[in-house]
């Protein structure tokens, strides 16, 4: 293993989540000239990845119960709930934090608005694929 210089291992801020807040905190930092390093536990979530009827959403959520000692569901699910005494916590986990859940629910743009002048000239050539990168 080849050691590496400390100085690169320095920041100036640890943004933990890259959810709305997060990522716009990390963003914004590194913007006025912060070094910042940005830590999510969940993978990238693709367009693509998306469940898209009920019976494949049960292979994107993972449930846990801290009382029972019980889990299922893949470590790296989108859809995460937590249950501990009497509070029950439901995390979007991956890339993008909760914003995923309104990719994941997002409507197709209707034509009428794709034709709107005020978005980019570049985004009428390949209108699917920028969107599906929102």
């Amino acid at each position: 293993m080849e050691k590496m210089d400390q100085s690169e291992d320095r920041y100036d801020a640890i943004v933990v989540g890259s959810g709305y807040g997060g990522s716009v905190a990390a963003r914004r930092m590194s913007m006025a000239g912060i070094k910042v390093c940005l830590v999510e536990k969940g993978r990238r979530w693709e367009s693509k990845d998306f469940p898209t009827d009920s019976l494949k959403i049960l292979s994107a959520v993972r449930v846990e119960n801290q009382n029972l000692g019980v889990s299922f569901g893949p470590k790296d699910a989108l859809f995460q709930l937590y249950k501990q005494d009497d509070s029950l916590a439901a995390v979007a986990c991956g890339l993008g934090g909760g914003s995923l859940v309104n990719a994941g629910v997002m409507i197709l743009t209707p034509l009428r608005a794709q034709r709107n002048p005020k978005w980019p000239r570049e985004w009428e050539r390949d209108w699917e694929s920028c969107e599906a990168s929102a």
